[in-house]
């Protein structure tokens, strides 16, 4: 599990400080990916009015089968969210317990 792309990811963002209004950090390394995997997104201007610093990111994959599927992730984490160390075990994630 450990080198998988989705937990590297996972990983990589869980070691992001982001607090509500303070999630630019995040949404970079987000949008970073998705210009690495050719995929295209718009950032709106949301975070701005509510005095933060970035915005909701909108991404759209084509597909082939009929039906639209929305998926929909916050990029930000309660207060008590600054500092978390993740420890990896065999087949799950957890905070180290600190936090």
């Amino acid at each position: 599990m450990k080198s998988s792309y989705a937990c590297q990811t996972f990983l990589e963002l869980v070691n992001i400080d982001c607090v509500s209004k303070e999630e630019e950090a995040v949404s970079k390394v987000i949008q970073q990916k998705l210009t690495e995997l050719g995929i295209s997104f718009q950032e709106d201007k949301a975070g701005k009015s509510i005095g933060g610093n970035a915005g909701n990111l909108y991404v759209y994959l084509p597909g082939t089968l009929p039906g639209s599927v929305f998926f929909s992730a916050h990029m930000d984490r309660v207060i008590g969210g600054k500092g978390i160390r993740p420890h990896v075990e065999q087949d799950r994630i957890t905070s180290s317990g600190d936090t």
